[in-house]
């Protein structure tokens, strides 16, 4: 169960880091981001959360 201090506009998912540290982005997600193989994302920490955006929607 996802709960947030805000309206989230797509499904909650629970995801589990793999031994190499790897995340698995669900291929929903995937899909509505436009992310394919290949993608470059960009990754920072936001007041201690970690936040993710393909490459292309910030330039």
């Amino acid at each position: 169960m996802c709960h947030f201090y805000f309206s989230w506009p797509t499904s909650c998912t629970h995801r589990t880091i793999g031994r190499q540290g790897r995340i698995v982005i669900p291929s929903s997600l995937r899909q509505q981001l436009a992310i394919k193989p290949g993608s470059q994302l960009l990754a920072w920490l936001e007041n201690g959360r970690l936040i993710m955006e393909a490459k292309e929607q910030l330039w």
